[in-house]
């Protein structure tokens, strides 16, 4: 019976790939989204948990749901654990695969709070420095993408950093495909 049940309830999933979206506000809060999408390759899962978020997250519930491979959309509870862990769960004890999902969380937090934001003075004057990432995961993904969407106006559809002062410390432009649109 133990393998029968072993059997029953493997689970194979692979973490695809996660986007992070950053709207950030002139008062250092920030509204975050992350979708997150997972292949499970055999049997069903249900939850995972979401852990290292440098702020303390204000979820909307509403706005935070699951969609699978087609289309489906799927309530999702979110368990505080303590400790910063959260677990993302599927609604009323459904399970979902094989196939593949996303997972979307949207919350709110604040930068200015949770001390990632900062101002330093430089050679071009004042400067707020955002010390923000998002948490790392324990497996490899195909593509892992963040989007910072800052609290200013833009003329037209190109942008140069420059032209907004934008600094980035060496390190990030070598370890990291920075793109400004």
């Amino acid at each position: 019976m133990p393998l029968i049940l072993f059997v029953l309830f493997s689970l194979t999933a692979d973490l695809r790939w996660v986007e992070v979206d950053v709207s950030l506000w002139q008062d250092g809060r920030a509204d975050f989204v992350y979708k997150i999408r997972w292949n499970v390759i055999h049997g069903s899962m249900s939850a995972f948990y979401l852990e290292g978020l440098s702020v303390e997250p204000f979820f909307d519930y509403e706005n935070s749901y699951a969609l699978d491979e087609y289309n489906n959309k799927h309530q999702i509870d979110i368990k505080d654990l303590g400790g910063g862990k959260y677990d993302i769960v599927l609604s009323k004890g459904k399970r979902y695969g094989p196939g593949q999902i996303t997972f979307i969380i949207h919350f709110g937090g604040d930068l200015g709070r949770s001390r990632n934001l900062a101002l330093t003075q430089s050679e071009f004057g004042e400067l707020v420095v955002l010390h923000w990432a998002p948490p790392q995961w324990d497996e490899a993904m195909e593509h892992y993408t963040v989007n910072v969407y800052y609290p200013i106006k833009v003329s037209g559809k190109y942008v140069n950093p420059d032209d907004y002062g934008f600094r980035t410390e060496k390190f990030m432009n070598e370890r990291y495909l920075l793109d400004y649109f």
